[in-house]
């Protein structure tokens, strides 16, 4: 998907975690240019990413994945898999067909390290 010429970003501040800013750079600084509503109990290690120009996806550390629409239009949602109270999801992005792929943390056993694995919806 091609890039904007100004580039946006997502943060979500502290102590407004419910909100996720949008912020664009023009002519070298960032200007406030709007807010997405972030679902509640997303736990500690939610992220945000961007899907093309237009939508913000926020993962929350079981695996569910919220798209946000930045120019209006209906939210959606997209289960955790199956399986996925063995990991801790870090973050997500959309692929070409309209799937999601997450990155996720493993633990295969007590004594084993913790692994990364890329799990995508079929």
């Amino acid at each position: 998907k091609a890039a904007s010429a100004n580039p946006l970003v997502a943060l979500v501040f502290k102590n407004m975690p419910e909100i996720a800013a949008l912020y664009r750079a023009v002519a070298g600084s960032w200007h406030p240019v709007g807010e997405v509503h972030v679902p509640p109990g997303l736990g500690s290690h939610s992220s945000l990413g961007f899907d093309g120009l237009e939508t913000l996806l926020v993962t929350g550390a079981t695996g569910e994945v919220h798209r946000r629409h930045l120019a209006g239009g209906a939210p959606a949602l997209h289960p955790a898999p199956a399986g996925a109270s063995s990991r801790e999801f870090r973050s997500a992005c959309a692929l070409p067909e309209g799937q999601i792929m997450r990155l996720a943390l493993r633990q295969m056993d007590a004594s084993a390290p913790w692994g990364p694995e890329l799990i995508s919806n079929a």
